[in-house]
């Protein structure tokens, strides 16, 4: 889902560009990051690691998707098969 939204986001915006992307980027993160946050706290995760946890997971989910958008290596199914076993790993390990 990240992956088709990037797609769509920067075929559309890409007259802008540049420091956009970064801003873009860093919101986007922030965002799964918080996502993250509200499920390992649902899930009881103790408080001192959900910051943690949630921002490597959302690095992951991010460099993944970026990645994918920049090279399309594979497609963005096979790409979420490669990333999301450990991303799961990332969010038990709270």
């Amino acid at each position: 889902m990240t992956c088709v939204f990037l797609s769509e986001y920067f075929t559309a915006t890409q007259k802008i560009g540049g420091q956009f992307y970064s801003l873009m980027e860093s919101r986007i993160r922030d965002v799964i990051s918080e996502l993250c946050a509200v499920g390992l706290r649902h899930k009881g995760a103790a408080e001192s690691e959900i910051g943690v946890v949630s921002t490597l997971a959302s690095w992951c989910v991010c460099g993944v998707a970026f990645d994918w958008y920049r090279h399309r290596l594979f497609s963005a199914e096979r790409m979420v098969e490669m990333a999301l076993p450990f991303v799961i790993r990332v969010c038990k390990t709270a």
